[in-house]
C-alpha cells in the first residue's frame, strides 16, 4: 500500500490555517491537530510529573493540568523552552502513531503551529505556510477569539514567522477574500494526487520532488518558496 501524503500546515494565529485544513478535510483528507494532541498528552501521568518537577506541584490539581497557570509560569518568564522540552517529544510520538492509524487515507493534513520549531516537519511529505499580514490576523482574532492586539503580539512572540516562511515548501496568501481562498484550496487539492505519485517513487529524492513542485501550475495565491 502506498504511503499517505502528509501535508504539514503552518501559520501564525488568525492566519486562516484552520480554515484551510477544514476545507481539505471536507474534501476527504484525514486531519491531525498537533494542538489537540498537545492537550491529550497533558493527561499522561508521566508528563504531569515532569511538569510539576519543573513548574511546581500546583500546576496539576486533582489529576488535571492547570493550563492557564502553566502558561503563566512558562511564557512570561521566558521558560517556554523548558515546557517544550517536556511536551514536544510526547506530541511527536503521538503524531507518528496517528499517521500510522490513518495510513489507509491517501492524504493526511497535519496542522501544527510549531511544525518546524518542534521538528514535526520530519514526518511530512511537504509543507504549506499560510501567510497573512498582522493587521488582517488581528481583525480576525478580535472577532473570533476576543483577543486584544497585546494578546496577539504575545502569542506571536512564542512563534517564529520568519522560520515558517523560510522553511515551508509552499506559501499561500491567507489574506485572500474567502471565496478566492476556498477556490485556491480546492485547486491545491486537485494538484496533490500527482505529488503523491512523486513522493511514493522510491527513486525520487526530496530535492527532485521540490524541483518538480516548481514546475507545477499552482493556483493563484500559492507560491513555491524561493521560486
Amino acid at each position: 500500500m502506498p504511503k499517505p501524503f502528509v501535508l504539514g500546515v503552518v501559520g501564525m494565529p488568525g492566519s486562516g490555517k484552520s480554515f484551510l485544513c477544514s476545507e481539505l478535510e471536507q474534501l476527504g483528507a484525514a486531519y491531525i491537530s498537533a494542538d489537540a494532541l498537545g492537550h491529550e498528552i497533558l493527561e499522561e501521568v508521566e508528563i504531569q510529573k515532569q511538569l510539576q518537577g519543573v513548574f511546581g506541584d500546583d500546576v496539576v490539581k486533582k489529576g488535571v493540568v492547570d493550563r492557564a497557570l502553566l502558561a503563566n509560569r512558562a511564557f512570561p518568564a521566558g521558560r517556554a523552552d523548558e515546557l517544550n522540552a517536556i511536551c514536544h517529544p510526547a506530541i511527536h510520538k503521538r503524531i507518528i502513531t496517528k499517521i500510522a492509524e490513518l495510513s489507509s487515507n491517501a492524504l493526511i493534513v497535519l496542522e501544527a503551529a510549531i511544525l518546524f520549531e518542534a521538528g514535526f516537519d520530519e514526518v511530512c511529505s511537504t509543507s504549506l505556510f499560510v501567510k497573512t499580514p498582522f493587521e488582517i490576523r488581528l481583525e480576525r482574532v478580535k472577532k473570533t477569539r476576543n483577543w486584544s492586539e497585546r494578546e496577539l503580539k504575545s502569542r506571536d512572540s512564542c512563534q517564529n514567522e520568519l522560520l515558517k516562511g523560510s522553511k515551508a515548501d509552499l506559501v499561500i496568501n491567507g489574506a485572500l477574500a474567502i471565496e478566492s481562498f476556498r477556490a485556491g484550496i480546492h485547486k491545491l487539492h486537485e494538484t496533490i494526487p500527482a505529488w503523491m505519485l512523486m513522493r511514493n517513487d522510491a527513486t525520487c529524492s526530496y530535492d527532485d520532488f521540490y524541483q518538480y513542485i516548481k514546475t507545477c501550475k499552482l493556483p493563484d495565491g500559492i507560491n513555491v518558496r524561493h521560486l
